[in-house]
């Protein structure tokens, strides 16, 4: 069998129903896969909820990552301590 083609491959798929229906995408050729600047934020935005549904606290750079806002209006002494 010569597989190794794609026009090869893709016939024996075809010949094969179930074959085509389970083939992956080749991840070379999906953007995402090789533009660090796409990639980054949605590694990144994964591993934090997978660290919080471990119960891991998670450092947010910015409130575009985060989606607890609870502790928002809680007092800071340092910040929020009224002048004589």
């Amino acid at each position: 069998m010569k597989l190794q083609s794609e026009e090869e491959r893709q016939t024996y798929d075809r010949a094969h129903p179930p074959l085509e229906l389970l083939r992956l995408a080749d991840p070379v050729k999906d953007r995402f896969a090789t533009d660090p600047v796409l990639v980054l934020p949605l590694v990144r935005r994964e591993l934090a909820e997978f660290l919080g549904q471990q119960g891991v606290e998670v450092y947010h750079p910015t409130d575009l990552t985060r989606e607890d806002f609870a502790a928002d209006f809680t007092l800071l002494e340092l910040l929020d301590e009224r002048s004589p």
